[in-house]
């Protein structure tokens, strides 16, 4: 990551006045095929360069990357046109609507869980809500945020 921010800052120039940022990620049987840590990276890092960026996914069965014995999860940027094209496994996903994971909170066993959701797939599950972020309470169906010291 400290090479792509370091390419970006040095070469800002290159890029067109509004930059679309996707990580890219593949689901193979339910299961995401990137560490929850290393997505939080990634994004964190987007982030501190002002950019917004949106969660793209390709889900595949472990049955199909068996019998094709392929790589698969191509991303090809098509920069020829006046507004680049971004491809995913030859789908355009340049104009498709961002998905982004959503923190959950849920009572188990009293304690409450924070998962990180992104279409019904947990992302990352841990004990302590996650700082300036916004919190879906399933059970009170409302959302709130904890700063690291109070909930606001």
């Amino acid at each position: 990551m400290d090479e792509m921010i370091g390419l970006f800052r040095t070469h800002q120039n290159f890029f067109l006045g509004h930059v679309k940022t996707y990580v890219v990620c593949a689901i193979v049987e339910g299961d995401l095929q990137i560490a929850p840590e290393q997505l939080q990276v990634i994004r964190q890092s987007i982030k501190e360069l002002g950019l917004s960026n949106a969660l793209l996914y390709y889900e595949r069965t472990m049955e199909h990357f068996i019998n094709t014995q392929t790589h698969f999860g191509t991303v090809l940027v098509d920069g020829r046109l006046a507004e680049p094209r971004t491809y995913v496994e030859d789908r355009d996903v340049t104009d498709a609507k961002p998905k982004s994971p959503t923190w959950q909170g849920k009572y188990v066993d009293g304690e409450c869980q924070y998962e990180l959701v992104l279409d019904g797939v947990i992302l990352s599950s841990q004990n302590t809500p996650p700082v300036n972020e916004y919190i879906w309470m399933q059970e009170d169906a409302r959302w709130i945020q904890w700063d690291g010291y109070q909930w606001v």
